[in-house]
């Protein structure tokens, strides 16, 4: 019901209905709510200049009678649906722009698509984007409290897993030097998330107006993804490149090498250049990876 907050040093306690709770340390797990960091002065940073995903709809539908053994994402005609198959049902959401259509659109879309009527679970609203400082004082926000970007890489558990590693590590006899450092780590962490989903929108559809106006090169691409992408598209990317604050981004060459040849952002014929650059051994190992591949 409150959060008092120290004339020195961070939170003092919070207190409920009935009682009051005073630690050394608190761990701010309240969701977009943000209850204890934002008695702080966290600031949030929005991505919204670049990730234009503002709300979803999420919606149950049976389970499947064979079960696939991956997820599926889907690209739509103002964002993207997902489908999980889980026992007893199969999770779905359809993550949109709601520049360009709203939830009762988005179900339309999704009923023509499935071929079935659903039944929408939740319709929730975001603002992608994460906290300028997750750890301040004696606070510090994981999960939803420190950072949201659209689950198009499913970043969200994995990043909440990073950040308890890192703070676990730095907990004990931490001060402001281990809290600037642990900050400055998660934003390189979801910095690298944040170039990697946007990196999925570098298109060329033309289909929707959402798509044609959503086309990347009418957009500003930060500009840690723009050299990336200048330097990578004649050279593939090595695990050099994602040297940063931390060694625990989600995503490094080989996911950016899957969805750059994907997307067409390669310039083959001098990426095969690089390849022949490679020592006899290197290539010989590659190759015969490919072929157990297709023999397989």
């Amino acid at each position: 019901t409150d959060v008092v907050v120290s004339d020195w040093h961070g939170i003092d306690h919070i207190r409920s209905k009935k009682e009051k709770y005073k630690y050394d340390f608190y761990i701010d797990c309240t969701g977009f709510a943000r209850l204890l960091i934002s008695k702080l002065g966290a600031e949030w940073k929005s991505y919204s200049q670049y990730l234009k995903m503002k709300e979803a709809i999420v919606f149950p539908t049976p389970e499947m009678d064979e079960i696939p053994v991956w997820t599926l994402a889907k690209a739509m005609n103002a964002g993207w649906m997902f489908r999980i198959p889980t026992q007893g049902r199969t999770g779905n959401g359809y993550i949109f722009d709601s520049d360009y259509i709203d939830a009762e659109q988005a179900q339309k879309e999704v009923e023509a698509y499935l071929g079935e009527e659903i039944n929408v679970a939740k319709n929730i609203k975001f603002d992608p984007g994460a906290l300028d400082k997750p750890w301040i004082d004696n606070v510090c926000a994981v999960g939803l409290s420190a950072n949201f970007v659209e689950p198009l890489e499913a970043s969200s558990i994995g990043t909440s897993i990073n950040q308890m590693f890192l703070l676990a590590s730095r907990l004990v006899n931490y001060n402001q030097h281990t809290i600037n450092r642990y900050n400055e780590e998660v934003n390189s962490i979801m910095d690298n998330i944040r170039d990697f989903i946007i990196l999925h929108y570098i298109t060329d559809r033309q289909d929707t107006p959402f798509w044609k106006e959503r086309y990347i090169s009418k957009n500003t691409l930060p500009d840690s993804l723009k050299q990336n992408l200048e330097m990578w598209k004649d050279r593939l990317p090595i695990k050099g490149d994602f040297v940063t604050k931390t060694d625990k981004v989600l995503f490094a060459e080989y996911n950016y090498i899957v969805c750059m040849y994907g997307l067409g952002l390669f310039n083959i014929e001098n990426i095969k250049k690089q390849y022949e650059m490679f020592p006899p051994d290197a290539k010989n190992y590659a190759e015969q990876a490919w072929q157990n591949k297709l023999d397989a």
